[in-house]
C-alpha cells in the first residue's frame, strides 16, 4: 500500500459522513482496514487509507462504518 491511497465512497454528507471521521472498512464481517475521511460532499465522499489487513485490498462492495468509541 501507498501512503497516499485514497478511495472514494458511494456516500457522504447524507450518511453523516464528515471531515476527519474515521471509518472501518468491512467485507462481510470482517474488518479489513480502517480510513479516514478526507473530503465529503452531499452523496459522495473520498478516504485516506490509514491501514489494510496483509494482502487486502478495498473493493467494490465494501463497507465503511464510522468508528466509534464504546464506553463500558
Amino acid at each position: 500500500m501507498d501512503a497516499a491511497d485514497v478511495v472514494f465512497l458511494d456516500g457522504g454528507l447524507q450518511e453523516g459522513l464528515r471531515l476527519g471521521m474515521v471509518c472501518r472498512v468491512l467485507r462481510g464481517d470482517r474488518s479489513i482496514g480502517e480510513l479516514i475521511i478526507i473530503e465529503s460532499q452531499a452523496d459522495r465522499a473520498a478516504g485516506l487509507i490509514l491501514n489494510l489487513v496483509a494482502d487486502s485490498t478495498i473493493q467494490a462492495g465494501d463497507v465503511a462504518r464510522i468508528k466509534t468509541i464504546q464506553n463500558s
